[in-house]
């Protein structure tokens, strides 16, 4: 499936231009179904998100067909994703309530910044706020601690320790950048 590159991105077939926000919308699916999967086959959609959430950008820049859809697109199938799993292992009492605040409070700084911003400066700032590499370490850090606590049915403290201390350090830096 290999695009010419010199070939326009608004040239190339509506398949091709799809796959990575296909990509991303499988994420969605599997939020949204994650709390009904039978709980020995949660790791195998853990793994396949976290798939999706590498291959789609890859795929984007590969095939020259990034889009405004994936951009907005991408970090919300993150978060409901990753909210999905936390609720879950909550509802389920493998993670304490402190323990999903810890995990989301990236997320949650990010989405105060991205309100207060939004509403100094208008919706159009948020579309200048790229990803950062602390941001993308912190989401790889979720997706660890998240595939060892379904894995084992408990919390590793080291995992918690690391991802909450990335996920608290990129949400400080993203209100920083964008303030």
């Amino acid at each position: 499936m290999s695009a010419d590159p010199a070939e326009p991105a608004e040239e190339r077939p509506g398949l091709v231009r799809a796959v990575p926000n296909l990509l991303t919308s499988a994420r969605l699916v599997l939020g949204v179904a994650f709390p009904f999967l039978p709980a020995g086959s949660r790791w195998a959609a853990l793994l396949a998100v976290a798939a999706t959430e590498f291959l789609d950008g890859q795929v984007a820049r590969l095939l020259r067909v990034p889009s405004a859809t994936g951009r907005i697109l991408d970090p919300i199938a993150d978060k409901i994703f990753v909210v999905s799993v936390l609720a879950t292992l909550m509802w389920e009492r493998t993670v304490a309530p402190w323990q999903l605040l810890l995990v989301l409070s990236r997320d949650i700084l990010v989405t105060a910044g991205a309100l207060w911003v939004a509403s100094r400066r208008g919706p159009s700032a948020l579309r200048r706020m790229p990803p950062s590499l602390l941001g993308k370490s912190a989401t790889g850090a979720q997706f660890l601690f998240l595939l060892a606590a379904v894995a084992s049915h408990k919390v590793d403290a080291i995992l918690l320790l690391i991802t909450s201390a990335l996920s608290l350090a990129a949400g400080i830096d993203y209100v920083m950048r964008f303030r």
